[in-house]
């Protein structure tokens, strides 16, 4: 439903509430109140039978159960008092004022009820009128307390925005490795996901929830920690700043329902990246024309791990940046042909495989990604001693005369190496495996199978180099900084330790990848791209119908609640009819009711129909009087003054 229909259903509700809640306390009010004073009837009943005859000279004389029979029971009008109110509020007031006058009044106030005491100092005389007192206020107040929790959970008829997927056009569109891949084919896509991904990091990823933009998927972000000073994940050789070098970003144990996935149960996952700075002396190789960087081999090319030409220096501001990524994926019944099984890219070129040197310590399902980033010609006000964005020569001739600048002028990129992984544990987290594509315990249900296959085909692009290799240098909060007059490219201050930063921009935007990348399955964004190919199993077709994300302009009514509170509002309005409206004794339906079904089951229960002793047998009292009612207080039997 819209927004506004929404809307218009949500003051209906309340309006309803509104006008029901004073009915409703009138209905629950005269139903206790007619059991209150069946109650007090049965007893007084009682006390009349269990006392002694009382004959001769004695019988014209006023018993003390006569003079309290003269003036209203105080618990008779404590009574009146609460039925003639027709608000909780205004009951409480009523009854707080008889409260006070119960504890203050004196012996010469004793005309009105015998309500009264002999002042404070003999409150405890009247405890039990007190309590009752106490006890109808505490609960005027608990079903004025009531009605305000109901208006307010009310609300929640109209529920969350949250919809459930169902695209003809869903599917696991990856590249076609049988397809003609043209350039800026499949590459502009997967460029555009990265773009999307980056920004939606930028501007979500620690925002304020429900931030402009960031209301789509079923978790705004996902979370994660830092731990700076880290063990470096790679050997002394390479590990530029020492063995306590990593900065390292980790998720905690991530339920895949924070992805959108609609499963009872689902499964858990963690991502964690380590990167750290990596020595250059001894891996790098300046040949006439070339530096030659010797990370590991590229097998059959007879090329370096990357080669920059000395020419491609450039001669204007900005930042390069190659991405080399070593990526291991098995396959098997979850997952069908992936585009590359390993990768070595850098801007838009691929080849084969890489292989990283042994000193990397490449386990068998983590992925390794190498950053080789040149920045030439940006200037900065200080001097920077950063590992991988470093600024420590200073420009001569100075192009300002009133302050120095610095830049670097190593032509040689620096090198940031990262460590992607991702394991994947039970709902419970009791049990974990690193290798998605073979879990270790078995799939139970097929919903939960289906659920685990969104989860593997979100992972699959989750990494850093799929963060940055497509937009290159344009991807670095660094190039940020840059300024549009590129005569004097100042860049703004930039941290202490840049490439910590960017490190945990590019972590950030892996894991809005993982979002980016799940949500283009189910809508099948990719249906009408050159060069993709829906690579789906006709197994798990039911993914198309089992992500859930929040919707813009639409919200969801609870149908059943609705109707619920429509069925309760017309049964008070009917059960506050009165039945006998021209007599005295105004009864409504729901009175009715009560009294022929639980009345009289308790009057049975308790001994009081036809209930007869000897000492009040034809109608005379034990004073030898007729008895007769009170119209003050019906329930309270009086001796006839006339009877004697």
């Amino acid at each position: 439903m819209s927004n506004d229909g929404a809307a218009y259903i949500a003051a209906t509700v309340v309006v309803l509430l509104a006008l029901a809640s004073p009915v409703a306390y009138v209905v629950l009010n005269r139903i206790i109140v007619r059991t209150w004073a069946t109650l007090e009837k049965i007893y007084h009943e009682r006390q009349l039978r269990t006392r002694p005859v009382i004959t001769g000279a004695e019988a014209n004389e006023e018993t003390p159960l006569v003079e309290r029979s003269k003036r209203r029971s105080c618990y008779t009008l404590m009574r009146e008092k609460w039925k003639d109110s027709k608000t909780p509020d205004f009951a409480v007031a009523e009854l707080a004022w008889l409260g006070w006058e119960i504890a203050t009044h004196g012996p010469e106030d004793r005309t009105k009820a015998d309500c009264a005491g002999s002042r404070v100092r003999k409150l405890w005389t009247r405890k039990w009128k007190l309590l009752i007192l106490t006890s109808l206020i505490i609960f005027s107040l608990s079903t004025f307390g009531l009605f305000v929790w109901g208006s307010i959970a009310s609300a929640r008829i109209v529920t969350s925005s949250a919809a459930l997927s169902d695209s003809p056009d869903c599917g696991f569109w990856i590249p076609d490795p049988k397809a003609d891949h043209h350039k800026n084919g499949t590459d502009g896509f997967l460029y555009l996901q990265e773009v999307e991904a980056g920004e939606y990091a930028k501007n979500c990823y620690g925002a304020a929830r429900g931030a402009d933009g960031c209301n789509f998927f079923a978790s705004q972000d996902i979370p994660y920690t830092v731990k700076e000073n880290d063990l470096c994940p790679f050997s002394d050789e390479l590990c530029l700043e020492g063995r306590s070098s990593a900065f390292t970003m980790s998720t905690p144990l991530i339920s895949s329902k924070m992805l959108g996935i609609n499963v009872p149960t689902g499964y858990q996952f963690n991502r964690t990246t380590s990167c750290a700075p990596i020595k250059r002396d001894g891996f790098v190789i300046e040949t006439e024309d070339t530096y030659d960087y010797y990370y590991g081999p590229v097998p059959g090319s007879g090329m370096p791990t990357w080669r920059s030409p000395k020419s491609s220096v450039r001669d204007f501001p900005g930042y390069h940046v190659a991405c080399v990524l070593r990526l291991l994926i098995l396959h098997h019944k979850l997952r069908l042909t992936i585009y590359c099984n390993s990768t070595f890219c850098y801007e838009e070129a691929y080849t084969d495989e890489w292989t990283p040197l042994p000193a990397f310590l490449p386990e068998k399902y983590d992925t390794t990604t190498l950053l080789l980033i040149q920045s030439q010609n940006n200037y900065h006000s200080s001097l920077r001693h950063d590992p991988i964005f470093p600024a420590e020569s200073e420009i001569d001739p100075p192009p300002l005369t009133y302050r120095p600048l610095y830049y670097n002028k190593d032509p040689i990129a620096t090198i940031l190496a990262c460590v992607d992984t991702v394991s994947v544990c039970s709902a419970d987290g009791s049990t974990c495996w690193a290798d998605i594509n073979h879990p270790t315990k078995d799939l139970s249900s097929h919903v939960e199978k289906t659920g685990y296959y969104m989860l593997d085909i979100a992972l699959m692009r989750s990494n850093v180099c799929n963060s940055i290799h497509l937009r290159g240098g344009s991807a670095l909060d660094a190039h940020s900084k840059l300024p549009s007059n590129l005569s004097l490219p100042i860049s703004l201050p930039l941290a202490t330790e840049q490439w910590k930063v960017e490190a945990r921009k590019l972590f950030e935007g892996s894991l809005a990848r993982i979002q980016i990348d799940l949500r283009d399955y189910i809508r099948g964004a990719a249906a009408n791209q050159r060069g993709f190919a829906n690579h789906l199993d006709s197994a798990y077709e039911d993914m198309c119908r089992t992500y859930k994300f929040h919707t813009v302009g639409w919200k969801n009514v609870n149908l059943w609640a609705l109707r619920l509170l429509l069925v309760l509002v017309l049964t008070v309005y009917l059960l506050s009819f009165e039945t006998n409206r021209f007599s005295e004794e105004k009864e409504t339906i729901a009175e009715s009711i009560w009294n022929a079904t639980v009345l009289r089951m308790l009057k049975k229960l308790l001994g009081a129909k036809n209930a007869v002793e000897p000492g009040v047998a034809n109608g005379t009292n034990v004073a030898g009087g007729r008895v007769s009612e009170d119209p003050r207080s019906p329930d309270i039997p009086r001796p006839d003054r006339e009877a004697s």
